[in-house]
């Protein structure tokens, strides 16, 4: 589960453009690119039986809908796929600061907008303009 930019024709790309004010942020479930093999970051978050997985998988699933729905823009050093990433650690009761403070995993540059929580109303996660420059 993760976020890709998405361009104004619904296709997934590795990163979004930040002069192309249509790219938005979706989150996915399934069907990752491998973008030619860079999509190296994946990690396991949580460990159980069958039904536990499936309930964290129903979980973020839920907080994926969410997010879609919102037709979020894409800012490439703030509202991202981590911003995804770190939205779908909270529905799982895992803050995105405690990964990053985990010696466990090795941030060795920073992940821009990984603390933001974009389903929640009161954040100040940023909906698509409604007009757009050029248009």
């Amino acid at each position: 589960m993760n976020g890709l930019s998405t361009d104004r024709d619904g296709i997934r790309i590795d990163m979004g453009m930040p002069w192309d004010t249509t790219d938005e942020i979706k989150g996915y479930s399934e069907g990752f690119p491998s973008f030619g093999g860079r999509l190296v970051n994946q990690t396991v978050i949580v460990i159980g039986t069958p039904e536990e997985i499936a309930e964290f998988r129903e979980r973020g699933d839920r907080v994926i809908k969410q997010i879609n729905r919102l037709d979020l823009g894409y800012l490439v050093l703030d509202q991202n796929s981590n911003s995804v990433a770190g939205t779908i650690l909270r529905s799982f009761g895992i803050t995105p600061q405690q990964l990053l403070n985990s010696s466990k995993f090795h941030f060795l540059r920073p992940v821009p907008g990984f603390t933001r929580n974009l389903p929640n109303p009161t954040s100040s996660a940023r909906s698509r303009p409604k007009a757009y420059w050029g248009s």
